[in-house]
This record gives structure tokens, C-alpha cells and sequence, in this order.
């Protein structure tokens, strides 16, 4: 019996962990930083949203932006025939910008990771937005 008691314990625990990741993963960073050039700011969202018209599942993506703090957010989407789930930042500060992009791992208990997958989508979607910014093509 208490083995069941441990692993109903580590199950929740576990959930736990999970479900706090999963939440707002950038907001601590972004505080502070210079208010986002507008010019920067389009592009981005311009260039994330060509990315995404390229890209299987586009129909499942969400993108938020806040135009406040110079943050572009998706939700979770899957890619890659759907068996991977992504998640994209683009935080803009001045005339810079980041793009981050995660990957939740695992089927019992997932975790967020930096993976191979999603660097690469961040190099492809920096890229992007770079070429937008340079040439300015809607």
C-alpha cells in the first residue's frame, strides 16, 4: 500500500512540475528591456507569419503578440506530422530581436527542452524575419 501511496506522490508531483512549466516561459525576461521599434515589431510579426503559412499545421497555430512589452507568442502546436509540439517566442526590444522556440518532450511526463528540432525552427524563423526586415516585402 505504500508503494501506491509513493507513486501517487511522484505522479503529482510530477503534474506539477509539468503544468508550471507550461506556463508563461519568458515573462521574467522581458521586464526591463527598451520599448520594441515598431518597424522591428512588424517584421517580426510579418515574419512569423509567413513561417507559419509554410509549415503543415498552420491551421493550429495561435499567435499573441503585445505590442507592449515587444512579445510574439504561439500556442502549442504540433509539427513534424504532429507528433511534435512546439511553442514560439519572438521578444523584440529596441531595433533586436530573440526568437525561442521549445519542444515539450515525453509521453508520460513531459517535459520543455531546447531540442535539435527546435533550434533549427528558431534559425528558420529568424532567417525570416531577418529577410523581411531587410527587403520589407509584405
Amino acid at each position: 500500500m505504500r508503494s501506491l501511496t509513493w507513486l501517487g506522490f511522484l505522479f503529482l508531483v510530477c503534474s506539477a512540475t509539468a503544468a508550471r512549466a507550461d506556463s508563461d516561459i519568458g515573462d521574467a525576461f522581458v521586464s526591463g528591456l527598451p520599448k520594441p521599434d515598431a518597424r522591428v515589431l512588424k517584421a517580426a510579426k510579418l515574419g512569423l507569419e509567413r513561417y507559419r503559412e509554410s509549415r503543415p499545421y498552420k491551421k493550429e497555430w495561435v499567435i499573441e503578440i503585445d505590442e507592449q512589452k515587444g512579445v510574439i507568442e504561439t500556442n502549442w502546436f504540433p509539427e513534424h506530422k504532429g507528433e511534435v509540439q512546439l511553442k514560439v517566442q519572438v521578444v523584440v526590444w529596441g531595433e533586436s530581436f530573440r526568437v525561442d522556440v521549445w519542444q515539450k518532450v515525453g509521453w508520460l511526463v513531459s517535459s520543455i527542452e531546447k531540442t535539435d528540432w527546435s533550434r533549427r525552427t528558431e534559425r528558420s524563423i529568424q532567417d525570416t524575419i531577418k529577410t523581411q526586415l531587410t527587403t520589407g516585402t509584405p
